[in-house]
C-alpha cells in the first residue's frame, strides 16, 4: 500500500463536469487499479464558457480527493491529478493575471493540491467520460435511446427476477427470448398486426422494487384506474406475473384509499322542540356574526346573520360601525325585527355584544310592555362557551 497511488483523472465540457477517483497499486511487477469514487454535475441553465466548465470540474475532483483521504485516512499517500484540458493546467501552473472567478478558484485547487502533480491526459482515455451514455454530450434524449434504456432495464430485471429460462414460474407460459435476450411472452394474437410490445410483451417478475414503482407511474398516469383497468393497461406492454401484484401495490394508494373510504354513520338524534314545534318566520332565531369585511371606503363592516331555527329563511343585516359595540348590534337588531317581526326566542354564542344586548333588555318592564302592545318578552340562550354552533 505504501507504493500506492491516487490518479484523478476528469472530463470537462459545456453540458456537465465529471470527475473520477480511483486507487493504482503496484505490487513488484503487477499494477492493480480499483475505482473508488465518482461524482457529476449538471451546468448551469444560464450557460457558462467550456474552460470554466473545465475549471470547476477539477475544483470538484480536488475536493472529492481530499473527502476520499480524509474518509481512508491515507495523507500520506501519493496523489496525481490528471486532467484532458490544457488551458485549465495552464491556470494552476502559471501566475498570471486572471478574472475573479478564475483566480478563486486556482487558489482553492493549489490549497488542496499540489500544482506540480496535475498531468494531462488524452480524452479518448479518460474514464471520467463512461458515465456519458454512448458517448452522448450534448442535446436531449432521442425516442430511440428511450427504447434502449428500458430493454436494458427489461433484461436486468429479468437477470435479477428470474433464475434462468427454466424458472418454474415460466413453465406454463410460451416464453422466448428475442434477438437482444429478453424473455417474451408468446400470446394467442401473435398473428395479429399490431405493435410487437403488445403482441409479445416482455415477461417481469412481480416481487421486484422496480415493478412495484412501474405500477405506481401507471395508476397515477391513468388517473388513478382500478386494479382490472390498470392490469389491462400494464398488459399492452409488459406481462407481469401474478396479476395479483397490482393489487398489493394499489392497496397503499393514499389518494385512492381517500375516495374510496365510507362515510361515517352515526344516529341522528331527535331535534329540540324549537327546531320542529308550529311557528312563525323567525320566531326562533339564530343570531351570528361574521367578518371584518372592507368596503371601497377602506372601512370595516360586519354582517350580522339572523336564520330560522324551523324553516329555511335567512336575513342579512350590515353593521357598520368602527367596532361591533352594543349599540350597533342594537340597531342592526331593530331594523331586523321592523321588517320581519319581534322574535320569541334567540339563540346566539357568548359573544360580548351579544352578552351586553341581553343584560340591557333584562330591565325592561315587559309585563307592561306586554299589556300596552301585547309583545312578549324575548328569551335570550347562549351556547356554551368555545362550542361548536
Amino acid at each position: 500500500m505504501s507504493r500506492g497511488r491516487f490518479e484523478l483523472r476528469e472530463w470537462e465540457y459545456s453540458g456537465e463536469c465529471r470527475t473520477v477517483v480511483f486507487l493504482r497499486i503496484k505490487k513488484d511487477d503487477r499494477t492493480e487499479v480499483s475505482f473508488l469514487t465518482s461524482k457529476a454535475r449538471v451546468s448551469s441553465l444560464r450557460g457558462a464558457m467550456i474552460p470554466r466548465m473545465e475549471l470547476l470540474a477539477t475544483v470538484i475532483g480536488t475536493r472529492l480527493t481530499n473527502s476520499v483521504i480524509k474518509a481512508l485516512q491515507w495523507e500520506n499517500i501519493k496523489r496525481y491529478y490528471w486532467s484532458d484540458s490544457t488551458t485549465v493546467l495552464a491556470w494552476i501552473q502559471r501566475d498570471d493575471n486572471r478574472s475573479v472567478f478564475v483566480r478563486n478558484r486556482v487558489n482553492e485547487i493549489r490549497k488542496q493540491s499540489d500544482p506540480t502533480s496535475w498531468r494531462h491526459g488524452p480524452g479518448e482515455m479518460n474514464p471520467a467520460d463512461l458515465p456519458s451514455p454512448k458517448g452522448k454530450r450534448y442535446g436531449e434524449l432521442v425516442a430511440s435511446e428511450f427504447q434502449e434504456a428500458e430493454e436494458k432495464l427489461k433484461s436486468l430485471i429479468q437477470n435479477e427476477g428470474f433464475s434462468s429460462d427454466i424458472d418454474d414460474r415460466l413453465k406454463a407460459l410460451q416464453a422466448f427470448r428475442d434477438e437482444k435476450g429478453i424473455l417474451l411472452l408468446k400470446t394467442k394474437i401473435t398473428n395479429r398486426k399490431d405493435n410487437d410490445t403488445f403482441l409479445k410483451p416482455a415477461i417481469l417478475p412481480p416481487n421486484h422494487e422496480v415493478i412495484k414503482i412501474l405500477i405506481v407511474y401507471a395508476h397515477e398516469k391513468n388517473c388513478h384506474a382500478g386494479v382490472q383497468i390498470l392490469l389491462n393497461i400494464l398488459r399492452e406492454t409488459y406481462w407481469i406475473l401474478h396479476g395479483r401484484t397490482v393489487k398489493r401495490v394499489l392497496i397503499s394508494c393514499i389518494t385512492c384509499k381517500r375516495f374510496s373510504s365510507r362515510n361515517l354513520k352515526m344516529i341522528v338524534p331527535p331535534l329540540p322542540e324549537d327546531r320542529v314545534k308550529n311557528a312563525e318566520v323567525f320566531q326562533i332565531t339564530g343570531i351570528d356574526m361574521a367578518g371584518p369585511l372592507f368596503l371601497k371606503e377602506n372601512k370595516k363592516s360586519w354582517v350580522l346573520i339572523f336564520t330560522c331555527a324551523v324553516y329555511r329563511a335567512v336575513h342579512f343585516e350590515l353593521v357598520t360601525a368602527t367596532t361591533t359595540t352594543t349599540e350597533a348590534f342594537l340597531m342592526a337588531f331593530r331594523r331586523f325585527v321592523s321588517r320581519r317581526g319581534r322574535c320569541s326566542t334567540v339563540y346566539c354564542d357568548n359573544a360580548t355584544n351579544f352578552g351586553e344586548a341581553a343584560n340591557a333588555q333584562r330591565p325592561l318592564d315587559w309585563k307592561q310592555v306586554e299589556r300596552q302592545g301585547a309583545i312578549n318578552a324575548i328569551e335570550w340562550k347562549f351556547n356554551p362557551p368555545t362550542a361548536a354552533w
